[in-house]
């Protein structure tokens, strides 16, 4: 299996995770954050936000399994920042850790018949070492779209081209819309 890369990163989870702690919260959970359109973060305002953030994830931490939605009301700035539109936190049993989500403002990959040919190209180069004794070997490329710099929509031309491949079948699975595409494959 192949995985998309994302291109964002969450610039708030270390001192968003260290806030928690501090004050006892060591729960493994999930945490979306979304931010306002024209929020900077910076050295000096990072702790602030951080220590806002786990303030709010305390205070409202989900029962098991569950989640819990904030969204921001505009009654309270040192609260709940300005900066922040809303917070989601999933509290699941399996997660060993905080696990993050920063939807950043970027675009919709559509095109994007190079990448996926990259990508079967890197995979080429160790289809010798898969078990020979299979009657096929096949290859899924995952988006998983945890930001938005890693959200990938193909276009009909990105389904439609025809991949170069020694592998018998190949698929494209989009997790968010939890679509899988078949790639059309020349050998």
């Amino acid at each position: 299996m192949a995985r998309l890369p994302p291109a964002c990163h969450a610039p708030l989870s270390v001192p968003v995770d260290h806030q928690l702690s501090t004050i006892g919260y060591r729960l493994s959970r999930r945490l979306s954050v979304f931010l306002g359109a024209h929020t900077r973060f910076t050295k000096q305002n990072r702790n602030t936000f951080a220590t806002a953030l786990a303030n709010l994830v305390a205070a409202n931490i989900p029962a098991h399994n569950n989640p819990t939605e904030l969204e921001n009301d505009w009654d309270d700035e040192r609260g709940f920042p300005f900066d922040i539109h809303s917070v989601s936190i999933w509290r699941h049993p399996s997660l060993t850790r905080n696990y993050w989500v920063v939807p950043w403002a970027c675009w919709i990959v559509e095109h994007f018949p190079q990448t996926l040919q990259e990508m079967i190209t890197k995979k080429e180069a160790h289809i010798r070492g898969y078990d020979t004794g299979c009657a096929a070997v096949w290859l899924l490329i995952v988006a998983e779209n945890s930001s938005p710099s890693g959200f990938f929509d193909p276009s009909e031309s990105t389904l439609s081209h025809h991949y170069i491949s020694s592998f018998d079948r190949v698929f494209f699975l989009e997790l968010f819309k939890r679509k899988a595409f078949e790639l059309r494959i020349a050998k």
